[in-house]
């Protein structure tokens, strides 16, 4: 009350200053109004009628999510493989040493490529023809959205796929869907990371010692496959009791190092 009294007694520049403070303080209430709303909205719980379909969901996603990681594991951390490339039993291969460049992608490379497959698969997970013939009704509101992914000791997407559920007089909205699987993904990586700087001290060898050290220290099995043109596929299963899982390849060309 003091401030506004002395802020008045300034004449006209006293009172804009206070339309100014007025006006920020409602932006900040209607800021902050959305805000909260946004909140509840989140933490709003699915009605037990919509819960068989949040499962049947959730489930697909993380199924979904594993296969996008298996699959660009076996594409060298690509789902769109760039060029370079080469075929490998219907596998696209990245080069992570071409003409003496190096082109070894990123943590960051990993989880966008992911995450693209994860959204170009998403059809996967919308037939509901099952739920429907049960009496259900459900449609789409709005597009999906990413709204977080991380890659660590799991991957973890955070995605907004709005759905609207009915049955009967129960009308239920599902908007986001926290995904996390466990994988050794980034523990791989990590591996493939040492291999990939002791080829990059030259391109003429296959640092073999190298790789049958990490392979002893890491419990996994490896091949290196001579193919045209001083090309070499490397293949690694990180999973010996299963070589369907945990697998990752990539290629390298021999030649001298770029100065």
């Amino acid at each position: 009350t003091i401030i506004i009294i002395m802020l008045l007694k300034k004449g006209t520049r006293g009172q804009l200053t206070i339309f100014i403070i007025i006006a920020i303080l409602i932006i900040a209430v209607v800021v902050l109004f959305f805000v909260l709303s946004d909140k509840f909205e989140k933490e709003k719980p699915v009605s037990p009628e919509a819960v068989p379909i949040k499962n049947f969901v959730q489930g697909c996603f993380e199924n979904l999510l594993e296969e996008g990681v298996d699959y660009i594991s076996l594409q060298g951390g690509y789902y769109d493989v760039p060029n370079p490339n080469i075929i490998f039993y219907g596998y696209n291969l990245p080069y992570y040493f071409y003409e003496g460049k190096q082109f070894f992608p990123s943590q960051k490379i990993l989880e966008r490529q992911t995450s693209k497959y994860f959204l170009d698969n998403l059809d996967k997970c919308s037939n509901f023809s099952e739920f429907e013939a049960q009496g259900y009704q459900i449609s789409f509101n709005g597009e999906p959205d990413l709204e977080e992914v991380e890659l660590d000791q799991e991957f973890f997407i955070k995605l907004k796929y709005p759905l609207i559920v009915s049955k009967g007089n129960t009308v239920s909205r599902i908007i986001f869907f926290d995904i996390f699987v466990p994988t050794d993904l980034m523990a791989n990586y990590l591996i493939i990371e040492q291999i990939v700087k002791e080829q990059n001290n030259s391109l003429d060898y296959q640092p073999i010692g190298v790789i049958a050290n990490l392979a002893y220290e890491n419990n996994f099995t490896f091949d290196i496959i001579p193919m045209d043109n001083n090309t070499f596929v490397y293949t690694f299963f990180f999973d010996k009791e299963n070589l369907e899982k945990e697998r990752f390849f990539f290629a390298i060309k021999q030649g001298d190092k770029e100065q």
